[in-house]
C-alpha cells in the first residue's frame, strides 16, 4: 500500500516543479488610447490549452508599459506564449493581444505589445 501511494504522489510532485518561475510580463500600450489590462494567460503547447488566467486591473496610458511578475504553470523549459486581455477606452472594445512564442525559463522576460 505504501509503494502504491508513493508512486501516485510522484507525478503530482513532478507537476508541481513544472512551474516557470518569476516571469516578467511587460505589457506595452501602443493603441493611441488608455487601456485597462484585465487578464493574463499563457498557452501550454504540450497539452494544447490555455492556462493561468490571472485577473488584473491596471490602466496603462498610451506609449507606457506595466510589468507583471508571474509563475507560469506546466511550461518550465517548454514553449509557451502569453496573451493579455484588455479594454480600450477609445474604442470601448475588449480584445486579446498575443506575444511571441518562447521557451520558458525561470526569470525570463517577455513583452506583449498592444496595438
Amino acid at each position: 500500500m505504501i509503494a502504491i501511494t508513493g508512486s501516485l504522489l510522484m507525478p503530482m510532485a513532478a507537476m508541481a516543479s513544472d512551474k516557470c518561475k518569476n516571469i516578467d510580463i511587460t505589457v506595452q500600450n501602443k493603441t493611441g488610447s488608455e487601456i485597462r489590462v484585465k487578464k493574463i494567460k499563457h498557452y501550454d503547447y504540450d497539452k494544447s490549452k490555455w492556462r493561468s488566467n490571472f485577473n488584473v486591473s491596471n490602466k496603462i496610458s498610451n506609449n507606457y508599459q506595466k510589468t507583471y511578475t508571474k509563475n507560469l504553470q506546466y511550461v518550465k523549459n517548454d514553449e509557451t506564449m502569453v496573451a493579455v486581455y484588455y479594454y480600450n477606452f477609445r474604442t470601448g472594445n475588449n480584445s486579446w493581444a498575443y506575444g511571441s512564442k518562447f521557451v520558458c525559463n525561470t526569470n525570463d522576460n517577455v513583452t506583449v505589445v498592444v496595438n
